[in-house]
């Protein structure tokens, strides 16, 4: 049986990291997580100090998101918001929207609905920097281009 490293090694490409490395230093299997640990297959855990990069700065297998996860996969996982919309996307980007704004925690609510007035008014998501960066580019043509048919 060849190892999960060198399996690796002969089928993915590691972001952010130089791929001649890996032949003295090969991936760190990781077999489960909890909160800020990583579990290892050798039995050791080691602190997830990077949160797994993108997407766990509330720890591994939090409760409260492990519920939402659930609940939201017992109606569907995910669908791409081009042309759709759901109200869960809705209740978040209006919650998200009143905190830029400096709203406070009763508009947070998960029973509240409805955009506060405010100097932001839109949501934009998307899953990586790049993207980001590239939205934020094209918003500010976009007011821009606003600005000089409103003068």
């Amino acid at each position: 049986m060849i190892a999960i490293q060198e399996r690796d090694l002969q089928v993915l490409w590691h972001p952010c990291s130089q791929m001649t490395d890996y032949k003295d230093f090969p991936p760190i299997e990781v077999v489960g997580a909890e909160g800020v640990h990583l579990h290892l297959a050798n039995g050791k855990k080691v602190i997830d100090a990077i949160s797994s990069w993108w997407c766990k700065s509330l720890g591994h297998g939090h409760p409260h998101l492990r519920e939402a996860l659930v609940k939201q996969s017992a109606a569907f996982d995910q669908v791409i918001l081009a042309n759709t919309t759901n109200e869960q996307v809705v209740r978040l980007s209006e919650r998200i929207v009143n905190m830029a704004n400096g709203f406070g925690p009763e508009t947070w609510d998960k029973n509240s609905t409805g955009l506060q007035q405010g100097f932001y008014g839109k949501c934009f998501y998307a899953d990586n920097g790049s993207t980001a960066v590239e939205i934020c580019m094209k918003l500010a043509l976009h007011a821009q281009a606003r600005r000089g048919q409103t003068q």
